[in-house]
């Protein structure tokens, strides 16, 4: 199911309306996807091209309301020649580097320049910059891949890493700009964002977590925030990680279900609280009915907490005014059992049904059970 739900894919994609080529590492859930540019090839336009993009697959208008997530501009006049990350002195609080989101997609200049881009593998792609500032000159490092969590949704996660190297030791830290399309929110060290779209039944959002931030300040009204991180030490000659950004999705389709998971995402992400928590969504092939009729039960169990659940019991009363039709039960990898009652005409029917999943439902899988019965 889960590779149903969910497949990971390094893809090259072509836009046309701006002239360059735009590679990606890319999650896609069931209704929607989770883009990470690693490279562009000309201008960029920072209203059209995110640091981090989620895309509903199904496009119902024309205004952009579909694409939501971090497009990494301070605001519209700045564009793309905005600060996208700062690399601070720790003692004096001088800025040793501004990364814009040109810089970062490998726009070159006298002080910046695109050293090589490495395929490390079908998940991970690697951008080397040298950096000059004065003079100082460095070598940076910007890493995206998928990496393995068996607590999020697709028991993956989509990361953004910087690292660097320095001839001489220092203690830097890092400011990380985002500017956001949709709705959204921060606590403690994470972001959460919502696609606002309101032709849509289907609200995902994107969550995300700045590792070892020790502050994250947002602006609601201009949707900008500003994560800055822990000082990190970093010795003379070796590659050291200074920035990580961790990125997954909610995986339910049902709206009211997605605040709930996002909610569960960002505990994890703040506390590293792991629980399960199953919800079921119940869905009939008919509306209307009449005496006579047959109604095709479908309920989809859905796992929107942060660890798996085993050996789980699942149970659904038949509904009155109904008679449950003998072997019409079944669900995908479940043992099932009927309980039945004795009524007080003396009819034996079946209350309900029990399904039975040995095996782990794990965070964002789900699992499809169904029913038949007859209307009195």
């Amino acid at each position: 199911m889960r590779n149903l739900l969910f497949r990971l894919a390094l893809v090259l994609l072509f836009f046309s309306e701006n002239l360059f080529s735009q590679k990606n590492i890319e999650m896609q859930f069931s209704s929607y996807s989770i883009t990470a540019p690693t490279s562009l090839k000309g201008s960029v336009d920072a209203e059209s091209f995110p640091l981090i993009m989620g895309k509903q697959n199904v496009l119902k208008n024309k205004n952009g309301k579909e694409r939501f997530g971090i497009f990494g501009k301070e605001n519209a006049k700045a564009g793309s020649s905005a600060t996208l990350f700062e690399i601070l002195d720790a003692s004096s609080n001088e800025v040793v580097k501004k990364i814009s989101l040109d810089d970062y997609f490998g726009k070159e200049n006298d002080n910046w320049k695109l050293l090589r881009t490495e395929k490390l593998s079908n998940d991970k792609v690697r951008n080397i910059f040298q950096a000059k500032n004065g003079n100082t000159s460095f070598t940076l490092i910007c890493d995206v891949e998928i990496k393995t969590d068996s607590h999020l949704p697709t028991g993956k996660s989509l990361s953004l890493s910087l690292s660097v190297e320095f001839a001489s030791a220092r203690i830097v830290k890092t400011k990380f700009y985002g500017a956001v399309k949709g709705l959204f929110g921060t606590k403690e060290n994470a972001v959460w964002i919502m696609s606002n779209d309101s032709s849509s039944k289907v609200n995902p959002a994107i969550v995300c977590s700045v590792i070892r931030a020790s502050s994250i300040e947002n602006d609601a009204r201009r949707k900008t925030f500003v994560a800055t991180t822990d000082d990190v030490q970093v010795e003379a000659g070796e590659t050291t990680t200074i920035f990580s950004l961790i990125v997954t999705g909610t995986s339910v389709e049902f709206q009211e279900h997605t605040q709930k998971q996002t909610e569960n995402l960002v505990q994890y992400f703040t506390s590293k609280k792991v629980l399960p928590e199953i919800i079921a969504v119940t869905k009939a092939n008919k509306l209307s009915t009449i005496s006579g009729d047959t109604i095709l039960y479908s309920i989809v169990y859905h796992n929107i907490g942060t660890d798996g659940a085993t050996d789980v019991n699942l149970n659904n009363s038949i509904p009155n005014g109904t008679v449950y039709i003998d072997e019409s039960a079944g669900g995908n990898g479940s043992s099932l059992t009927v309980t039945r009652e004795t009524l007080s005409d003396a009819t034996n029917r079946v209350s309900s049904i029990t399904w039975n999943y040995k095996d782990a439902i794990m965070p964002g899988d789900e699992r499809i059970a169904f029913f038949k019965v007859r209307v009195l």
